[in-house]
């Protein structure tokens, strides 16, 4: 049967819409997956470390997905215990984990396992850090207390840091209840690795990270944020924040792979 033209173009659109639309329909389908594959990423990111001392240290990290995580030391090429999340078992954006039983002055790798997967490296580099040195001298404990608050903080994390970003951090991974106590002693030079006093005039940086865009930054002198007895002034008030913002605080040093946000 031979059509007419109008029935050809009438058959090229039926043709068109029969094919078409679900190829269309199947594009579509495939980006929304795309897009939520995006936000499910077990990538490990904004990994500082903290709580430096001669034989141990603090790794903690965010992921986009809520996944498992831990850390493996390496050390001259040779797998160490693996070591878990200070929190126990159970997924979170949030990854906190004691790396303890370490050598003094000795450079270790680190794979940060994520959902099963192996992390060695980040843009600029592979995850390695040094411990400290033994120092002769332990410096008097002296500690730091304070309150988070908001809806949903039980992954949180506080640091604090000198905010000319010349100390290694101390951090503390935050109880149920929200009140922490943080041992403000532990902060060393990043230069020769030394204890640092803290006086009334010095500038700290307090941060509170839950997950990927959620925290909290106080700044300020000692005296200004602390009262006397060590207890923050202001209790840190979970918020959206820019992950950029946060991250810029830490210096570059306690970066394993080095984070930097245009």
């Amino acid at each position: 049967m031979k059509l007419t033209p109008h029935q050809q173009r009438q058959l090229k659109y039926v043709l068109i819409l029969i094919i078409g639309v679900p190829l269309t329909v199947f594009a579509v389908y495939k980006g929304v997956q795309l897009i939520s594959r995006a936000g499910e990423d077990p990538t490990p990111h904004d990994i500082v470390v903290s709580n430096v001392t001669s034989s141990s240290l603090t790794i903690s990290w965010i992921t986009d997905k809520s996944v498992n995580g831990y850390v493996i030391p390496v050390l001259n090429g040779t797998e160490q215990n693996p070591m878990f999340d200070k929190r126990g078992e159970g997924k979170r954006k949030t990854h906190y984990v004691e790396v303890k039983g370490l050598e003094p002055s000795t450079k270790y790798s680190f794979i940060i396992v994520s959902d099963e997967e192996k992390y060695t490296k980040g843009s600029s580099g592979p995850y390695e850090f040094t411990t400290a040195s033994v120092m002769e001298d332990t410096p008097v404990p002296s500690y730091a207390l304070g309150t988070v608050a908001g809806s949903d903080i039980k992954d949180t994390v506080v640091y604090i840091t000198l905010e000319d970003k010349s100390s290694y951090p101390v951090s503390v991974d935050l109880p149920q209840s929200g009140n922490w106590t943080l041992e403000l002693s532990l902060l060393r030079s990043i230069k020769d690795g030394t204890p640092l006093s803290v006086t009334d005039n010095t500038n700290l940086v307090v941060i509170a990270r839950n997950g990927v865009d959620e925290g909290a930054v106080l700044k300020g002198s000692y005296s200004t944020l602390f009262d006397k007895s060590g207890q923050l002034k202001n209790d840190l008030i979970i918020e959206t924040v820019d992950k950029a913002e946060i991250i810029s605080y830490f210096p570059r040093e306690v970066l394993l792979g080095e984070t930097i946000y245009a």
